[in-house]
């Protein structure tokens, strides 16, 4: 979990920023621009990678198989720690509103029209003595976690005005190749700048100054792979593509080749990557997704060794 010292306010601030109810007396703009600077500036720190997801946006269909653009997103969790850690629980609330419209055109699959209902839900995020910010959110009724949906889509869009997690917007959408089941086959790296200063020290946006001016494709402005990036927070280690991730990875491969024996091994690298020499690879991508599936593979292996060893051989073979 992120920590972050709490910088100390006046008397007249603290009274201000704790006091109670829903629509408390908000500071002056002049006592405002007076508070700490560290409040400002870790509400649109980016989150810890290991809290940003990845979800399938859009997929396609190519000559090699399906593609899904992946986005970048947090959970709600993410954005009520970082409040409770910068204004305490008592430092802030937050209220909702619901309506549910009817007779809402819904284009599905192969173009079928159907009607159906929305939710449509409105969240306030106040936080006192500094003000009060509005997000809606959306989801159709037919869906049992509408109402779930819809506030925490609201919730984040409130937060979103006072700057938390804003630098979602900004992180490139990448394509990644999906497998059979339309699962992603490895997930995309965060550049430097969407990376708490902690951890890259740097929070400068593509396209701006000191940026890595990185493309919807995943690729910096001249066409080759993006420099800087870090990993996700996923549990494989972080590989840049060269230097000593790639060869702990690399290294971690011809490992875990052993356990899982000759057959399996290929047959994993020639599904993941297209290749039968893990040396072949050079996208940073595709070695993390390797290093996942065989460890996956080997634990596979050794609950079968397992099994194994408790019915025997002869009945596992009947079996």
């Amino acid at each position: 979990m992120e920590t972050a010292p709490q910088a100390q306010l006046s008397s007249s601030q603290t009274t201000a920023l704790h006091s109670s109810g829903v629509n408390p007396v908000a500071l002056s703009q002049k006592e405002v621009r007076q508070l700490p600077d560290n409040y400002f500036a870790r509400l649109a720190e980016p989150f810890a990678p290991s809290v940003v997801e990845w979800v399938v946006s859009a997929t396609s269909q190519g000559k090699d198989g399906h593609r899904g653009l992946m986005a970048a997103y947090a959970d709600p969790r993410a954005y009520l720690d970082r409040l409770n850690q910068l204004f305490t629980p008592g430092g802030w609330t937050q209220d909702y509103s619901f309506q549910v419209v009817g007779n809402v055109e819904r284009k599905g699959r192969e173009g079928k029209v159907s009607v159906c209902a929305k939710v449509m839900v409105c969240c306030r995020v106040t936080i006192f003595g500094v003000g009060t910010h509005s997000g809606t959110g959306e989801h159709w009724a037919d869906d049992e976690n509408a109402v779930t949906g819809g506030d925490a889509q609201a919730f984040k869009r409130a937060c979103v005005c006072f700057g938390l997690g804003r630098y979602l917007y900004d992180v490139p959408q990448v394509w990644v190749d999906l497998d059979e089941f339309k699962r992603r086959r490895w997930l995309p790296d965060l550049p430097a700048w969407a990376l708490p200063g902690g951890v890259s020290g740097k929070t400068t946006p593509p396209g701006k100054p000191g940026g890595t001016g990185q493309t919807g494709n995943g690729q910096n402005g001249n066409g080759t792979g993006a420099t800087g990036q870090a990993k996700n927070g996923n549990r494989s280690a972080a590989l840049t593509g060269s230097g000593v991730g790639r060869t702990e990875a690399l290294n971690r491969i011809e490992a875990l080749s052993k356990p899982v024996g000759r057959n399996i091994f290929r047959s994993l690298l020639v599904a993941v990557a297209g290749v039968e020499n893990a040396t072949q690879i050079s996208d940073a991508g595709k070695l993390k997704a390797v290093v996942e599936r065989l460890e996956s593979a080997e634990r596979g292996v050794q609950r079968l060794k397992a099994a194994v060893g408790k019915v025997g051989l002869e009945a596992h073979a009947t079996l």
